[in-house]
């Protein structure tokens, strides 16, 4: 399971415990939310109970005071003059109507009541020690006073006040309540026996709620009446909210349970609900757990998919990581193939390049001797077969550089009429000798110079041409070069009235190693590469290449190239050939190694009037160095010991002596081979096969340098 804590794991549990986190947080919110809107709506709903109830409650108790402030008034005598039967007679008419009384008396406390609506409480002393406010007999105030609860229905039922505990639905009782009439101790009081059950059937039915519990409580604590459950009584204390109560009319107490009282304030008495929280918010309990269940529910989803999403996740970036490591691999070997296959050109290039150089440059030594002409025609044959051979190691290797992508281009200004000039020279020797005609078009419309790489461009022309003329028994070869439609781009045509191309084969001409058949390669050899080369370096050109051909009716192979006019012109007189004389008088060390190049080397030299000292390796070439002051080192790269590149090195570093100018001689031939000997202070370049021309113009460019004036 470590991949759980592994790369991009780690993020996507840490989010993931952010949003259970969020659900979990909003989820627990909107259920608080939800719960509070809930008990604020239960708070305002008893709030308003509390205020009916209330307000009932206080017009009943102003209507037993209107009794008894207009009791006086109905008897023609004061109270305690008038007769027992008038009182009665006032009384009855008083409670007429009034459900909520039982029973009105008239009583002093010397002699008892004497006057009643029921009879049965004559001669009944009450004690007003229990009522509330206490009288203070001095006061004939009319305040009207309530007592306890009491059993019975009536005063004559025996009185005895009813305990808070023995308070229940099955009770029945009444609610004595008592007005002074007069002043002094022997005032007359109006006593009125409260309806408790008519009372708590209009409150129960005010309040709404069955689960709703009430009480009357007067303002010392005393619990007048109540709903028929005993929990409140249980689990309240009604004496705590009593300095509320004095406070303010109306309140909540927000204690374990919802509590919300109403005041009188003209009675001593207040009315409280009390809200069962379990019981109104089972509602919102249930979908609580509801929501509880399905977010639950939910999130073990998200969370099981999320793992197995993240699983996945792992085993794919653990797919792309071997994919990563195998592609490594496939590279790392790709690129080891790719060295090996460039150390394994190089190395053949400069095998084959050596023997070359022996056989060919034997060969033009041999030409400047005195032959037959029998002699002089194999000498010939031997030439071109070299030549041809060299040409084949030469494509190999293009076709090798530009597959690996190791051949660059170069930018320099070249001179239009010189270019095709040249290639004009070149190719008419070939095309008379096969009874053509060789045709350049008026070339107008081209700049005088534009900017490219003449040698690749002329390689390109060159290998059309060829072909052309090669293929072409009789008729003409017709070269067009035009600007296209496209800025800084040329068209160039070679169309021949040669064999032609079938369609079949087309497609594939510009593969490497293809010919329209195996009879071609016989009949006129080559090896395939040179249209494919032509077609790779046409593209590096930012061109194209393609073919207009029928079999047996010739053939015009057109390309672009992209090419930008060169400001100003340039140097368009050629250099001559350097004679062998003019290159006399100049001291030369030859460092190779191979016998045979050194005879070669050597005899054209000769040729020249110089006479070389030979080194064998790197280590001769710097003990003949220090012994003498040369004007120039040919330097083979490859020698035991020490090899050239090493050798040019110590050479440059020594100060005291005479700088030579060195003139690299390899077989190696690609483009990283010069830059090296360059990076290591060489002066000039020359690959192996070498001809006399070449190492002719090498040592006069030797000439026209500093060195016949003393290089420092």
């Amino acid at each position: 399971m470590s991949y759980f804590f592994q790369g991009s794991s780690r993020y996507a549990y840490s989010l993931l415990g952010i949003f259970i986190f969020c659900v979990i947080f909003g989820v627990g919110y909107s259920a608080y939310r939800e719960r509070q809107t809930q008990l604020a709506f239960q708070l305002h709903r008893v709030q308003g109970s509390a205020l009916v109830v209330e307000d009932q409650l206080t017009q009943t108790f102003q209507l037993i005071e209107s009794m008894a402030l207009t009791l006086p008034e109905l008897s023609e005598k004061p109270i305690d003059k008038t007769r027992s039967t008038e009182l009665i007679r006032l009384l009855h008419g008083l409670q007429l109507g009034q459900p909520a009384v039982r029973s009105l008396s008239i009583m002093t406390l010397r002699d008892g009541i004497k006057a009643s609506t029921n009879l049965a409480n004559f001669g009944t002393v009450v004690s007003l020690n229990d009522f509330f406010p206490l009288d203070i007999h001095a006061s004939s105030a009319p305040v009207l006073r309530v007592g306890s609860l009491r059993e019975g229905r009536d005063f004559a039922d025996g009185g005895d006040i009813v305990s808070e505990a023995g308070m229940n639905g099955k009770l029945r009782g009444f609610l004595p309540l008592a007005f002074r009439l007069g002043g002094g101790a022997d005032a007359a009081w109006l006593l009125v026996a409260i309806n408790t059950d008519y009372f708590l059937d209009r409150i129960q039915r005010y309040t709404q709620v069955e689960s709703d519990e009430f009480a009357l409580v007067r303002f010392d604590g005393r619990v007048l009446m109540r709903s028929h459950t005993n929990q409140l009584a249980d689990t309240f204390d009604f004496k705590s909210i009593l300095p509320e109560v004095h406070q303010r009319e109306i309140g909540s107490h927000n204690g374990e349970q919802l509590t919300v009282y109403r005041s009188s304030s003209r009675y001593p008495f207040f009315f409280l609900i009390h809200v069962n929280r379990d019981i109104v918010l089972t509602q919102w309990q249930a979908n609580f757990l509801n929501v509880i269940y399905w977010t639950s529910a939910a999130l073990l989803i998200i969370v099981a998919v999320t793992i197995l999403l993240i699983r996945q996740v792992h085993v794919n970036e653990e797919t792309v990581r071997q994919q990563q490591i195998e592609l490594t691999h496939s590279r790392d070997r790709a690129q080891a193939a790719t060295l090996a296959k460039s150390q394994f050109l190089a190395t053949m290039s400069h095998e084959i390049r050596t023997p070359m150089n022996g056989v060919l440059g034997m060969t033009e030594l041999l030409a400047n001797s005195a032959l037959t002409d029998e002699q002089r025609q194999l000498l010939r044959v031997l030439q071109s077969s070299g030549r041809t051979l060299l040409t084949l190691i030469d494509d190999i290797l293009d076709f090798s550089k530009i597959e690996m992508g190791k051949l660059e281009l170069e930018s320099i200004p070249i001179d239009v009429d010189g270019f095709f000039s040249d290639l004009n020279d070149t190719f008419t020797i070939q095309a008379q000798a096969r009874g053509l005609e060789l045709i350049f078009m008026p070339r107008e419309k081209l700049p005088p110079v534009f900017m490219g790489d003449p040698t690749r461009l002329r390689q390109v022309f060159s290998n059309l041409i060829s072909n052309a003329i090669k293929f072409t028994h009789q008729g003409r070869v017709v070269i067009t070069v035009a600007p296209s439609v496209v800025i800084d781009e040329y068209e160039v045509s070679v169309q021949d009235t040669g064999i032609g191309i079938g369609k079949d084969v087309q497609k594939h001409l510009f593969n490497a190693f293809t010919q329209a058949n195996s009879s071609i390669t016989r009949q006129y050899g080559g090896s395939g590469l040179g249209l494919a080369i032509s077609a790779m370096l046409i593209k590096l050109m930012g061109g194209r290449v393609w073919l207009e051909s029928e079999l047996g009716h010739g053939s015009t192979f057109r390309f672009t190239f992209k090419a930008t006019s060169a400001p100003g012109g340039v140097n368009t007189n050629k250099s001559q050939p350097t004679k062998i004389q003019d290159v006399g008088n100049l001291e030369v060390l030859l460092a190779e190694d191979h016998q045979i190049n050194r005879l070669v080397i050597s005899k054209i030299l000769n040729h020249m009037n110089i006479f070389p000292d030979i080194a064998c390796d790197g280590l001769e070439v710097l003990d003949l160095f220090n012994k003498k002051n040369y004007d120039v080192v040919l330097m083979d790269l490859h020698m035991p010991n020490m090899d050239g590149l090493t050798a040019a090195e110590h050479i440059r570093a020594n100060k005291k002596n005479r700088q030579p100018y060195i003139i690299a001689l390899t077989a190696n031939a690609f483009a990283e081979d010069k830059l090296k000997c360059y990076s290591v202070g060489m002066d000039d370049f020359i690959s192996k096969p070498v001809s006399i021309d070449e190492l002719a113009d090498a040592l006069g460019r030797v000439k026209m340098s500093d060195v016949s004036c003393g290089r420092a």
